[in-house]
């Protein structure tokens, strides 16, 4: 598995593929920078979309019955909020 490591130092061959500079910790913090900045956007209009890339949003579950596997007794699982992707066809057919 990969780690954010692993994606500043992709990001930074990639900017130096193009003739920029970019240190591994300005990488770091420029990738924390991009994804606080899409979960914040997410949660304040509830979708964000990038084209290319797929579709953040933040969807309602609603509240339901559940079970406990210890003791098989039914309970209710209060409602959320979940954060979800949805990555978009280019993404899809990329890892085909």
């Amino acid at each position: 598995m990969l780690k954010k490591e692993d994606l500043a130092k992709r990001l930074q061959e990639t900017r130096l593929e193009k003739g920029q500079k970019i240190n591994r910790d300005d990488a770091s913090e420029l990738i924390d920078d991009v994804l606080d900045s899409i979960v914040a956007l997410t949660k304040e209009s509830g979708k964000l979309q990038l084209y290319r890339f797929g579709n953040f949003e933040v969807k309602e579950r609603a509240a339901r019955k559940g079970r406990n596997p210890q003791t098989g007794e039914e309970l209710m699982i209060d409602a959320k909020k979940a954060f979800t992707f949805s990555p978009a066809k280019a993404v899809k057919e990329a890892v085909k």
